[in-house]
């Protein structure tokens, strides 16, 4: 049985609902993906916890909307014009598919490498924030390419119980559990010193 035009109007229009919905649906949930751990992150360095790691390549989902919504411009108008309407795209329309494509690789470059475009400006507020990036192997051997592991006292980068405790659990449980223990282990070298140095905080 033939579909009438009617019908399959019917169905290449529900099928571009469909896209535009789960394009759009996409692209929201990455961009809130990285607010919420832009405010994860953000809640880290205010209650000024002894350990932050950061996942570099997080920074990333921040551009996910750029190829996302271009991509459905090309394909938006490609699709009314060829299939809906049965013309060729006017020549105005056929410059801004053109453009769109255009954009569209460069936000897939922007998804991928981004992150070398935000990273620094995390950076620079955990160091202003007073913390320290590791360069030891605190953090999996096979995680360190995209992680880093921040600390406020250099000193923790060596610490062997917080590397025991993060190669166990590379998850923000164990991120929570590795500054539960530098937090335990200051305040006990903290009441140590004031026994053995009463006099120190006078």
């Amino acid at each position: 049985m033939t579909a009438t035009p009617g019908h399959s109007r019917t169905k290449i229009l529900r099928g571009m609902l469909i896209m535009n919905v789960l394009f759009i649906g996409f692209a929201l949930v990455m961009w809130w993906s990285y607010q919420d751990y832009s405010a994860y992150l953000r809640n880290i360095v205010n209650l000024q916890k002894p350990l932050l790691v950061f996942h570099k390549q997080q920074s990333a989902l921040f551009f996910v909307w750029v190829p996302m919504m271009s991509a459905l411009i090309t394909i938006n108008i490609e699709v009314f014009y060829v299939r809906l309407m049965k013309k060729r795209v006017p020549p105005l329309m056929a410059k801004l598919q053109k453009v769109a494509t255009w954009v569209m690789f460069l936000g897939v470059a922007l998804a991928v490498f981004g992150n070398q475009l935000i990273n620094p400006a995390w950076s620079e507020t955990f160091k202003e924030a007073g913390y320290s990036r590791c360069n030891t192997v605190i953090v999996r051997a096979n995680k360190q390419f995209f992680n880093d592991a921040w600390v406020l006292e250099p000193a923790d980068c060596y610490d062997r119980g917080l590397k025991q405790i993060l190669h166990e659990d590379h998850g923000k449980r164990g991120f929570e559990k590795g500054a539960r223990y530098l937090e335990k282990k200051h305040e006990f070298l903290q009441s140590r010193e004031a026994v053995h140095n009463p006099g120190a905080g006078l």
